[in-house]
């Protein structure tokens, strides 16, 4: 059969389809007509006051029972309002669900209202990267996410092993924890990418005129990775030249938060240059000397945390 005939014969069809259906769609009765309307205007009021009735219990009366957690999955009712973006009521309550299983499976102590202020805490900062990252076209692949599940997999013995493991401490499946992996990744992507950091290599010794002493073979040319073999009193670094891989500000130094004095003299520091004098600390006295330096913004996350809070339009409506 030929397309122009098929053509004719469908259009034929619809034609005679529409006939039959003209007299009942297009020709109701006037009563049935305002009788249809009226339903439609009865439902959306039905559906205002749904939202009011259950608007008022969630913001003033602080629900959490009589279908709350079902209302907000349907309408998206805002926890904060971030910027230009909100964080909803039901991811809040997503979020909390497992933490609040945590504290529950292990005894610990904490009521719901400190524990609902700190989950929105931790999104409102997990919405600042999220925005903040895609100002530097930041995201995380679906390999780095699987990457980062597959080297929780091999810490814990196993799939199987972590799945046990989550739901029983958090009542979660794979697929939630996943969720949140990547949530935590991301801003560790942030931190380690958009914040400076440093390729750092240390001699540590105790005696301050050695110190002395080492700087000068350095400023005469010295290797510094010899030296540190020879000088260096830190086991950790020693045979590796000095080598203490890359650091930012929010690095831990020998265990502990990075201490201000060292961290004014590392990051002061330009690519390939030395200390100009010994740093001390608790730990010694310090030649430093930086490898390599990358990285856009020239701050602590958490210097970075607080300001972002200060300049961004941040409205909490959930208490």
């Amino acid at each position: 059969m030929k397309i122009t005939n098929l053509f004719k014969i469908t259009t034929k069809k619809m034609a005679a389809f529409k006939k039959k259906l003209k007299p009942i769609v297009w020709h109701w009765p006037k009563r049935s007509k305002q009788l249809f309307v009226r339903l439609l205007i009865g439902l959306a009021l039905l559906v205002v006051l749904i939202v009011l009735f259950y608007g008022l219990g969630i913001y003033r009366y602080h629900w959490s029972r009589y279908g709350t957690k079902t209302i907000v999955k349907i309408i998206p009712y805002p926890a904060a309002i971030v910027g230009p973006t909100i964080i909803t009521v039901a991811n809040l309550d997503y979020h909390q669900q497992f933490a609040a299983h945590f504290i529950q499976r292990t005894n610990a102590s904490m009521d719901e209202q400190t524990l609902r202020r700190q989950t929105l805490k931790m999104l409102i900062e997990q919405r600042l990267v999220e925005i903040e990252a895609k100002r530097y076209h930041l995201t995380l692949s679906p390999e780095e996410l699987e990457a980062g599940f597959r080297q929780i997999v091999q810490e814990v013995g196993g799939e199987e092993k972590v799945r046990r493991m989550w739901g029983d401490l958090y009542g979660g499946t794979i697929e939630d924890m996943k969720r949140l992996l990547r949530e935590r990744l991301l801003v560790s992507k942030f931190q380690r990418e958009v914040f400076v950091s440093v390729h750092l290599a240390q001699i540590l010794v105790k005696d301050e005129n050695r110190a002395k002493e080492i700087l000068k073979q350095l400023n005469a040319g010295a290797d510094f990775a010899q030296l540190a073999k020879k000088f260096s009193e830190d086991a950790n670094s020693r045979e590796q030249g000095g080598d203490l891989g890359w650091l930012n500000r929010e690095s831990l130094f020998n265990g502990q938060p990075l201490p201000q004095e060292l961290e004014k003299a590392i990051f002061s520091l330009k690519p390939g240059e030395i200390s100009k004098e010994p740093v001390k600390s608790e730990f010694g006295f310090h030649l430093f000397k930086v490898i390599e330096k990358k990285g856009q913004l020239d701050q602590s996350y958490q210097d970075w945390l607080k300001s972002k809070k200060e300049k961004t339009k941040i409205k909490i409506l959930i208490d």
